[in-house]
């Protein structure tokens, strides 16, 4: 089709009509359909069926299933931020779905903001019986438990109801409350029984949901087009899931934690210069981790500032401070090392306002120290360390 505009484009240019097909603004970038079993601390509730799709410049999404005429199967709702979901429950089994519904193909009529509507055909077929016999039974946290507000690998847990009946071991985890997702993750090939440390700050509060899917994946992030040319990545999937509610228990900590290294499931900060000599660098660092943080602000220095020995402290060359409670920071002006030198730096998190955090450890597993009394850095108004928020290390 793209091909087709194109020569079309040329003849209108070359005939001296100054005539332009319309701009096509979509611009889709998932679309995902799963099938599957939902159960309630596992008990059957119904089985269901899901359409999601996460795209730009959508006036409407609607599903079909192709014939004369087409059958509508679903609109899907506009959910914020270029997501648009709808969910099918209510059905009694997946053959249920299979008579009611019918796999096979599925036809996606994409109307646009502006520009040219489009069309989007995949298939998904995971047949019509159960891919498993058991199910994921979730063993922490027990049903209305409490978890701490950062949760460890210990907090949520599953096992297969049925040993060896949860298929190939992919599945997905998840916690939510009324608000928003929390967290979710993909696990590949996880022998059960299993624990998922989801490296996540939890608001305190009840009304929170642990939910954990056994997988069959059957169009895995895989290229697709839509008719008129844009790829985008399709994933299918059937899903026997079960989820739980708990409560998130205790006080956030009010000792501002390190900026996490990367251990754990914790992702390490991360730099990008923004112009050819690095002076100016965008750094991004993991904010969902830990909780406590207020502030941010940075320290940093040459080589010649490095601690002589292990354990000894810090030298500070200079600093940036109010990077803000977020996750990146543009730095200008970095400073241009001496001939022979090089520069580092650590983003430290504080309270907002005379106390920081952990500089986190050394490679003898020592607590890092700043220059100033207890390991403070003394710049930025700090004058307190505080490294008791164990978070991040």
């Amino acid at each position: 089709m793209r091909a087709r505009l194109i020569e079309t484009t040329a003849f209108f240019l070359l005939a001296g009509l100054f005539l332009a097909p319309a701009a096509h603004a979509i611009d889709v970038d998932l679309v995902a359909i799963t099938a599957g079993a939902n159960r309630d601390d596992g008990v059957l509730v119904d089985y269901f069926l899901s359409f999601s799709l996460e795209g730009t410049d959508l006036a409407d999404v609607r599903v079909f299933k192709p014939g004369n005429p087409p059958t509508p199967v679903c609109f899907l709702v506009d959910e914020g931020d270029g997501a648009w979901n709808c969910d099918l429950p209510g059905f009694s089994s997946l053959n249920d779905i299979c008579v009611n519904v019918g796999f096979g193909d599925f036809l996606f009529e994409l109307t646009a903001t502006v520009g040219s509507d489009d069309l989007l055909t995949v298939s998904f077929d995971p047949g019509c019986t159960d891919p498993f016999a058991g199910f994921p039974a979730i063993t922490a946290p027990t049903s209305g438990g409490t978890v701490s507000t950062e949760p460890g690998p210990a907090d949520f847990c599953w096992t297969c109801s049925t040993p060896g009946g949860c298929g190939s071991g992919d599945t997905a985890a998840s916690l939510f409350n009324d608000d928003s997702d929390l967290a979710v993750e993909l696990l590949r090939g996880v022998a059960l029984p299993a624990c998922w440390d989801p490296g996540v700050c939890l608001p305190p509060g009840p009304d929170n949901e642990f939910e954990v899917s056994a997988l069959e994946v059957y169009a895995d992030f895989e290229t697709r087009f839509t008719d008129l040319g844009d790829d985008l990545i399709y994933l299918s999937a059937y899903e026997s899931q079960n989820h739980t509610p708990f409560t998130v228990g205790g006080a956030v900590p009010t000792g501002p934690p390190a900026v996490p290294a990367g251990t754990g499931s914790s992702q390490a900060a991360q730099v990008a210069k923004l112009d050819v000599n690095g002076n100016t660098l965008e750094l991004v660092w993991d904010i969902e981790s830990c909780c406590g943080v207020g502030d941010h602000h940075l320290v940093h220095g040459s080589g010649s500032d490095l601690p002589g020995s292990i354990g000894a402290p810090f030298s500070i060359g200079g600093s940036v401070c109010t990077l803000g409670p977020g996750e990146s920071f543009t730095w200008s002006s970095v400073p241009t090392p001496a001939p022979g030198e090089f520069l580092w730096w650590v983003i430290l998190g504080n309270n907002g306002a005379s106390t920081e955090g952990s500089w986190g450890e050394d490679s003898a597993g020592n607590e890092r120290l700043g220059p100033g009394l207890g390991g403070v850095s003394g710049t930025c108004g700090m004058n307190v360390r505080d490294a008791g928020n164990a978070c991040g290390r």
